[in-house]
């Protein structure tokens, strides 16, 4: 064995990684709130850019900035429904009898005459 791979320092008594991890959810939390900021910020300055290039006054900041707003609701909107939908995965709630376990529904028994 080379010298690199074996320790003197047994590893309970070994260092931990003094790199933070990040909280659970923090990441996600973080990239919705840049996405709700950058978003329509970002598309603003390309119509700002636009209005200084043909000079059309607000005219492209305005409709950039609402496009931007829309891009930002579809995004967060399609970010929580494949949320959603891996949480869900695999719970009793998302299976519908019939269809995986085989079960038939009970029918309607005759009236008696």
């Amino acid at each position: 064995m080379s010298a690199s791979s074996r320790s003197l320092i047994p590893k309970r008594l070994r260092a931990k990684s003094i790199v933070p991890q990040p909280k659970p959810g923090y990441t996600d939390a973080l990239s919705t709130s840049l996405t709700f900021v950058l978003g329509p910020l970002m598309f603003g300055l390309v119509g700002a850019l636009l209005d200084g290039i043909f000079g059309t006054g607000r005219v492209f900041t305005v409709l950039f900035a609402v496009i931007g707003l829309i891009a930002v609701a579809t995004t967060i909107y399609y970010r929580y429904q494949a949320a959603s939908a891996a949480e869900d995965a695999g719970k009793p709630w998302e299976k519908r009898p019939n269809e995986t376990s085989g079960i038939q529904p009970v029918e309607k028994a005759s009236e008696p005459r």
